[in-house]
């Protein structure tokens, strides 16, 4: 588009020059323009950054069921389902050796609990709890062995894993959204002696 002299007639027949009719309005337009696409940039920016981070999270919790499987190749769907197969097998083979006790689990987070549910069922490991029991409770059927050596480990290195990712994001949040500084609050002695008013 053709740049209109700041002293030349303005073009919406006003009768004015450019510079005292449109030039202002037309000036904030593509300011607002730029400023949308600015926006729209950093907000694709943030999809694609979530994205990768979120891959990358997915391959590091792939990488540590391959760990307990005790395979150590990287092709992506295949290594994870060998693992989960591998994992499997060695289930079946504990059963007939060291036969399923009742374990009671108690988890004081719903991320935790959400975790613990999914890597029992990924392992065909039946997960309930009894009328009357708290909801962070659950219940499996299951060899002892098979908890000490494979579902307990793999569990707590999966779990600080997604714990210290979901912890940074809402780090993150906070900083953004509330203020830059969440750390602990300051630890001081506690006074000797409270006043305390008598109302009667």
């Amino acid at each position: 588009m053709e740049k209109i002299s700041r002293n030349a007639p303005c073009p919406c027949g006003s009768g004015k020059k450019y510079k005292k009719c449109c030039m202002c309005k037309n000036d904030s337009m593509e300011n607002t323009g730029n400023s949308a696409d600015k926006e729209d940039g950093n907000m694709n920016e943030k999809k694609t950054s979530s994205y990768d981070e979120e891959r990358a999270l997915i391959g590091k919790l792939r990488r540590i069921e391959a760990l307990f499987a005790g395979t150590n190749f990287e092709g992506e769907k295949k290594a994870a389902k060998n693992a989960l197969e591998r994992i499997r097998g060695r289930l079946r083979k504990i059963r007939k050796t060291d036969s399923p006790v009742e374990f009671k689990f108690s988890f004081g987070d719903m991320w935790s609990r959400r975790l613990f549910v999914s890597l029992c069922r990924r392992y065909d490991i039946d997960t309930y709890r009894y009328s009357g029991q708290k909801h962070t409770t659950i219940m499996t059927l299951i060899s002892k062995s098979f908890v000490d050596g494979t579902l307990c480990p793999e569990f707590q290195e999966l779990n600080k894993t997604l714990s210290a990712h979901i912890d940074d994001i809402t780090n993150r949040v906070i900083a953004e959204a509330i203020y830059n500084d969440s750390s602990e609050v300051e630890v001081r002695r506690r006074k000797r002696y409270i006043s305390e008013i008598d109302s009667r």
